[in-house]
């Protein structure tokens, strides 16, 4: 089946094509009868639509297929790209091809030696030795380099993590570099493991969605205890140093407002602050800026994640 893209959908007309079901709601309408509103999506992007007729056979199709073909209308709402769906049907493994369909991140192995190359240099014993913990832990680091970033504001594709982690690591050290009196080894081990809660947060086999423990206890909790649990494994570790590192993953969204627990109050832990906070902005900022757009908008749609729209820029494929 031809796939077209979300990134090229705009105007009105009549679409055929394939998509990964992202979310997928039942509701009711006003006169008590079901549809769905559901999210669809591509390595472009997503989409929202509403499935009015063909209920009860459309719910067997969403209920076991992540992956259909669907017939629908393209129309607009708010200014932004809308599908009224009038048919949907699974399809089979040779009918798509999964590369159009998730949004991953290239040479993910040549990033993940670059972030192993500044972990190398960390030169403090104990640090060293931790951080052979969770390179030798061959499930953890898989998971790590298929890991998203983020569910949708920012780092929103497979491999997300770990170019996220790649690039607060990168911007640390530079600071470091101006900062000498800084410990390096805290912010070059606090950067790699400040999101590691994120692997077992998310689900990311083919959508992107919150796992039961991501709801309940969210990426920061669960990266302290994926610290705790690794540095327990190595006789001796001194108490303060791993007090300095709980205190990097604890603070780093750096407002109480952000769900961090404590607010960054040693120089390595503001650092690891900014730099991810820096990483994850202009992510977010670069995939709206550089995105697909309807023809003609010179401005984004508003965000109330950051109160604001963006200047578009001209559009450029393959952002990551």
């Amino acid at each position: 089946m031809k796939k077209i893209f979300i990134s090229d959908i705009n105007g009105n007309g009549p679409l055929s094509t394939y998509f990964l079901v992202a979310q997928k709601e039942r509701k009711l309408k006003k006169n008590g009868e079901p549809y769905w509103r559901l999210s669809l999506a591509d390595r472009t992007g997503s989409i929202d639509a509403n499935m009015w007729d063909n209920i009860n056979e459309a719910t067997s199709v969403l209920e076991t297929s992540p992956i259909v073909a669907v017939i629908a209308d393209i129309g607009e709402y708010k200014g932004q790209p809308q599908l009224t769906v009038r048919q949907i049907t699974a399809l089979s493994d040779d009918e798509y091809d999964i590369a159009d369909l998730i949004k991953a991140l290239p040479d993910r192995d040549k990033v993940f030696a670059a972030v192993v190359a500044y972990i190398r240099e960390v030169k403090e014993p104990f640090l060293r030795t931790l951080i052979d913990t969770f390179l030798n832990d061959t499930d953890l680091m898989d998971k790590f380099k298929r890991c998203p970033g983020g569910m949708l504001w920012h780092h929103a594709y497979i491999g997300g993590l770990l170019q996220h982690t790649f690039e607060v690591m990168r911007l640390g050290i530079e600071m470091c570099a101006i900062n000498p009196e800084v410990d390096r080894d805290l912010v070059i081990v606090g950067g790699f493991l400040h999101d590691m809660g994120k692997i077992y947060e998310l689900d990311y086999e083919l959508s992107f969605n919150y796992t039961d423990q991501g709801r309940l206890l969210g990426h920061i909790a669960i990266g302290y205890e994926i610290l705790e649990r690794q540095a327990n494994k190595i006789p001796g570790f001194p108490d303060d140093l791993l007090m300095e590192l709980k205190h990097i993953v604890l603070s780093h969204q750096g407002e109480y407002e952000q769900r961090s627990p404590t607010l960054p109050q040693t120089i390595e832990a503001c650092i690891v602050y900014h730099c991810d906070n820096l990483s994850s902005q202009t992510n977010a900022f670069k995939s709206v800026v550089f995105g697909p757009r309807m023809e003609g908008e010179s401005w984004s749609k508003w965000y109330p994640i950051i109160s604001r729209q963006m200047l578009l820029r001209e559009q450029k494929e393959n952002v990551f």
